[in-house]
C-alpha cells in the first residue's frame, strides 16, 4: 500500500462524500465535524474499505451513491488493494490531516468555479 495514493484516494473520497451529503441537505456549519466524527467511527468498527465506505455513508443518511463517488469508492478500494487494517490504522493515526487535505480540497474547487464564473 502506498500511504500517499492512498491519502489522495481518501481525500477525494471524502471530497465527493462532502459534495453528497451538502447536496442532500446537510448543515453546512456542521458538516466538517460530522464527517470526521463518522470516519473516525468507521474505522474502529470496520476492517475492510468497503465496510468503512458503507460505515460512513450510512452514519450520515446517504442513502444512493452518485457516480462520482462510486467511482472513487472504487479507486480508494484499488489503492489499498488488499491492506485494509494498514488503511483503518492510517485513518485513526491522521484523522485530522486527512479532513484538513479534504478542506483544501473543497476550497480550491470552490475557488475554481468562481474562476469559470467570472470567465464566461
Amino acid at each position: 500500500m502506498n500511504e500517499d495514493q492512498v491519502r489522495q484516494a481518501t481525500v477525494r473520497l471524502l471530497h465527493a462524500l462532502r459534495n453528497e451529503f451538502l447536496r442532500d441537505g446537510a448543515n453546512s456549519l456542521k458538516h466538517w465535524e460530522q464527517i470526521h466524527d463518522r470516519m473516525r467511527a468507521a474505522a474502529r468498527m470496520t476492517t475492510t474499505v468497503p465496510e468503512w465506505v458503507t460505515h460512513v455513508q450510512r452514519g450520515l443518511g446517504l442513502a444512493g451513491a452518485s457516480a462520482a463517488f462510486s467511482a472513487r469508492t472504487r479507486d480508494l478500494s484499488v489503492a489499498v488493494g488488499t491492506a485494509h487494517q494498514e488503511f483503518l490504522d492510517l485513518v485513526e493515526r491522521e484523522h485530522g490531516y486527512l479532513m484538513a487535505l479534504t478542506r483544501l480540497a473543497a476550497d480550491e474547487a470552490r475557488r475554481e468555479r468562481q474562476r469559470e464564473a467570472t470567465h464566461d
